[in-house]
Order: structure tokens, then C-alpha cells, then sequence
């Protein structure tokens, strides 16, 4: 028995980054939650390691990186409701 979809909701790790398909079945698009805007002062990650800064400031790059992806920004349009889960994230979106 063929049943059709409602609605599609594209759960994800936490992360605003990666972008989904699911906004072209056709039916309501849930994105999210989405999380990962947040990002630390500067001075606050100069306190850390060499290693632990290499990786926050290759994250933040990332970040930013993603903000340019045609992709997520598809997704993000395609959406009927995204769901974020602080709101530095809410505003680390276009």
C-alpha cells in the first residue's frame, strides 16, 4: 500500500552546514534542528593550545565557508520551518 508523505523534516547532527534535499519532494520542509553558529571571542580562544586554536579558527573558516554554498542556501529556501537551536545560530544564517 502506497502512503504519501506529509511532511519531510531533515534531522540533523547539530550543524547548520550541511545542506538537504528534501525541500524538493514537494511537501512542508522541517530543517533542523540546526546549531553550530556559535563561536568564542578571539580573546577568549587565545587562552587555548596551538592545536585547539588551529582547530576553532578551522572551524570558524568552515563556517563561513558554508554561508556560500548555493546548496544550503537551496535548502534554506526550500524550507517551510527551520528550527535552530541557540539563537547565534539564528543569526549566523542568511
Amino acid at each position: 500500500m502506497e502512503r504519501p508523505f506529509d511532511a519531510a523534516i531533515h534531522l540533523t547532527y547539530g550543524v547548520f552546514r550541511h545542506p538537504s534535499f528534501l525541500g524538493n519532494l514537494g511537501v512542508p520542509f522541517i530543517f533542523g534542528p540546526l546549531g553550530g553558529g556559535e563561536d568564542a571571542p578571539f580573546r577568549l580562544k587565545r587562552s587555548l593550545g596551538a592545536r585547539e586554536l588551529a582547530k576553532e579558527i578551522a572551524r570558524s573558516l568552515v563556517n563561513k565557508m558554508a554561508l556560500v554554498n548555493p546548496m544550503l542556501w537551496l535548502s534554506l529556501q526550500k524550507s517551510t520551518a527551520i528550527l535552530v537551536k541557540t539563537a547565534e545560530t539564528k543569526g549566523a544564517l542568511p
